[in-house]
């Protein structure tokens, strides 16, 4: 992740407090899998997610241009 630019604690408040969240397709895992987007400094950050219950694996994230 820091290869990206952001650390793990923004990715989990992206998860967490979004400012939009859409459905992609169910997970491998039992859960649907989400992408998440919120902006952070100026820039977008997304991140994909599979959420099941209380439970989450990060799948990945990126920034984009406002």
């Amino acid at each position: 992740m820091s290869e990206r630019g952001f650390s793990l604690e923004q990715l989990k408040s992206v998860v967490n407090y979004p400012d939009k969240k859409k459905q992609q397709y169910k997970g491998d895992n039992g859960g649907f899998v989400y992408r998440f987007e919120k902006a952070i400094d100026g820039e977008n950050v997304i991140a994909i997610a599979e959420v099941k219950s209380s439970e989450c694996w990060l799948i990945s994230g990126w920034f984009t241009s406002k």
